[in-house]
């Protein structure tokens, strides 16, 4: 059961990763600045937090709010 919730994660973890990226890239080659700007301060300030404080804050605050109000719980089981 352990090793088929953590290939879900893995599946779900990618695909998140893949779109965030593809938007962010989309977005720092942009040759409007606002764009631009909106993209390098994503990067750095995700650059500069150290990574169990990310951890944390999606685990505690992001996490149990996404769940309950998206009903993804229910999809993901």
């Amino acid at each position: 059961q352990g090793i088929f919730y953590t290939i879900k994660l893995s599946v779900w973890s990618i695909i998140f990763a893949t779109v965030l990226g593809t938007v962010l890239g989309i977005l720092r080659s942009s040759n409007k600045l606002f764009r631009n700007l909106i993209s390098i301060t994503f990067v750095e300030v995700h650059r500069n937090i150290p990574p169990i404080v990310l951890i944390f804050i999606s685990y505690f605050f992001i996490g149990d709010q996404l769940f309950n109000v998206l009903h993804i719980d229910s999809i993901i089981r």
